[in-house]
């Protein structure tokens, strides 16, 4: 029975260590606990244009004119999957 009870904790906690391993709460052994998450690992600055909607758009029959096969309203394409 002794042998039964240190088999629990071994496996407690292995499974402990695995479920902070998922979590992101520990990397490598150290915990991460009290660690602020970081919005972006360095200055990153968006190269991409504001979105001020006032761009122009294609009209449905305007994106659909070069289509090959069209089908209410949808592009129809060969299978992908």
């Amino acid at each position: 029975m002794a042998g039964d009870s240190k088999l629990k904790v071994k496996k407690t906690s292995d499974l402990t260590h695995d479920l902070l391993k998922i979590s992101g709460l520990e990397i490598d052994g150290e915990s991460l606990r009290g660690v602020k998450p970081l919005y972006h690992s360095s200055d990153v600055t968006s190269r991409l244009r504001e979105d001020n909607g006032e761009l122009e758009c294609f009209t449905e029959e305007e994106a659909l004119s070069n289509a090959k096969v069209k089908k209410d309203g949808y592009f129809l394409t060969l299978k992908t999957f």
